[in-house]
Order: C-alpha cells, then structure tokens, then sequence
C-alpha cells in the first residue's frame, strides 16, 4: 500500500487545523511510518540480569524460571503477534475516527456550563491517495445541568479526500470533497437538496525548515427545492485561510491562522440574498500522545469586532484513532 510521506511539522500543522477540514488529515495519516516509529518499545531490562557465581540457589533458579517459555506462552505470543497482524492489515485499508470539537467560554465569561461538542464519527477507505466513506456528525452539550438531554443529530456528508493531488517534496496539495445528506429535521422542513463543499490545503515546508506555510481555501454550496427560502438560510459560503506552522518537538506543534469569511445568505428584509463578511483568528497547540490521540487547545478571536477578552473564546478539537 502506497503510503504518503510528509514532513512531520507538516501534519502536525494540519493535525491543529483539523476541526475545519473535518479531521481529515489526522484520519489518513493515523497509520504512517512515522506515527508507528513514536510508540516506546518494552524495556529488557529483565534480560540484562545474569546470575553471577555468588548467587544463591533460588536466585539462580528463579531468573532461569523467568527466562524460560511454556508451550502456553508461545501460543499465547504467536496469537498475539498474529491479531496484530491482521490489525495492520485491516488499517492499511480502513480507518475510523472520532473528533470532538469543543466551543468553549470567553476570557471574559469563563462560564463552563456554556461548554458544547460538535463530534464527527469517520469512516475511511483507503485507496491509493484517496479516502472514501461516510461521517456521522452530532452535537452535545459537556457541562452543565442539561448536559446528558442536549444531543442533536446533524446531517451526516459523503467524503472522498485525495491526501495529495500534487507534491514536490516541500509542497502539498490536499483536497477534500464532501456531499451533506438533508437527513435532519431541520434541513427536511427547509425542502433542502442537501449542499456540495470542497477543501483545499496547500502546504509549504523549507528544506530542513521546522516552519510550514498554510493556504486553506473552503467553498460550499446550498441547493433548495422551493422557490420560497427561509430567511438566514445561506446560499453560499466562502473562506480563505492563511497560516503558519511550527514543530517544536515531534509530539508538540504551534500553529496560527487568519480566517476570512463570506457568507451569502437570504436577508430577513424580504429584498433577497445578500453577502455578509466575518473573520477569526485561531492560535493554538496540538499535542500527539502515541498513535491514538492528538489534542488541540486553541484561542479564537474575532479581529472584526474588537480584540477583547469579550470576543475571545476558549477552543478545543480531540481525534481519537479508533481504528
């Protein structure tokens, strides 16, 4: 199986900007070469002890006990090495992943009882650059005393990401394409045909550079069955982000982004669609533990409305590698 070999800082980079691309980096490159090199062997230190000509009798009789096999154990160590094998194999080919992205208080509020998830559950097929599969998307409530009845299905979406359209060893092209099914309440009342997204990362990396440049350009599109639309109800949706990326330590990177948001939407006022701009700023971290987890802590800020505690959020995104 063809595997995509990035510089590190790279994913980690996309790793941070994951809650946008809908975790789509962190879902493809859960197995990498890279990622297996991480995870901390077994010490021998057990093996390292030999009885010297000092020792006693049941020293010298326990450590050969210890170091010896019964026929149970390597049974026991061929079953274990053969499930991992077949793991292996099933990740080559699929991946499943869950991804939380936590909205938090303001600096000026720290209200944790206004803490919410957004979740997506991810299941990716691989095939050469490509990754295909469905995503099942619900928001939930994390605290406060209506915490466990806050729980809103949302419209699951068809993904097919290609991991690399193009690469020349320091830049990358990602590409993700998704289709939203109008499967919920809310989308069924609006007589929605669902809507179309593309994502597109372009990355940069110097040579020997722990800096990675970032280029994220996100469209969506709305379709409506009616002639009559809701009013709110978006159209068309435009974001461009440039950002930049560095890796500290393999296991801890920095990134930040700039945001730049417009929305075309059906005004309240009757007289038709209209564009409305918005933008944010995000800094953060992201944390990998092993091969299974990478944590997000982030600020978001909105330039547009003033650089204040009041408009200055607490964010999270975790990615949990199921499979």
């Amino acid at each position: 199986m063809q595997r995509l070999k990035l510089p590190l800082n790279t994913l980690s980079a996309l790793a941070v900007i994951s809650g946008l691309i809908g975790s789509s980096v962190s879902t493809v490159h859960a197995g990498s070469k890279k990622a297996q090199a991480k995870t901390p062997m077994t010490p021998l230190t057990t093996q390292k002890a030999a009885p010297s000509a000092s020792s006693s009798t049941p020293t010298t009789q326990t450590t050969s006990s210890s170091s010896s096999s019964s026929p149970s154990d390597s049974n026991s160590a061929v079953s274990t090495a053969n499930t991992q094998s077949t793991l292996d194999k099933i990740r080559e080919v699929l991946n499943v992943q869950l991804s939380n992205e936590i909205s938090g208080p303001t600096m000026e509020n720290p209200d944790l009882n206004s803490l919410s998830s957004s979740n997506k559950l991810t299941l990716a097929y691989r095939t050469g650059m490509w990754r295909l599969g469905p995503v099942i998307q619900f928001s939930s409530k994390v605290a406060g005393e209506k915490a466990v009845d806050h729980f809103d299905m949302q419209d699951p979406y068809l993904r097919a990401a290609n991991v690399s359209l193009f690469n020349n060893g320091n830049a990358n092209l990602f590409a993700d394409f998704r289709y939203y099914i109008p499967m919920t309440g809310a989308t069924r009342s609006l007589d929605s045909l669902g809507s179309l997204r593309t994502t597109q990362v372009l990355t940069y990396t110097p040579s020997g550079s722990r800096m990675t440049a970032l280029l994220i350009g996100i469209a969506r599109v709305w379709g409506f069955n009616g002639s009559t639309v809701a009013d709110g109800s978006k159209y068309v949706q435009l974001i461009g982000m440039p950002g930049l990326a560095y890796q500290f330590t393999p296991s801890i990177a920095f990134a930040g982004y700039y945001g730049a948001m417009e929305n075309l939407r059906e005004s309240a006022d009757g007289k038709g669609p209209n564009w409305g701009y918005g933008d944010f700023l995000d800094l953060g971290l992201e944390f990998t533990v092993g091969r299974w987890v990478t944590i997000n802590p982030y600020i978001e800020l909105t330039p547009t409305q003033g650089i204040n505690r009041a408009n200055t959020t607490y964010q999270a995104t975790l990615n949990w590698n199921l499979l």
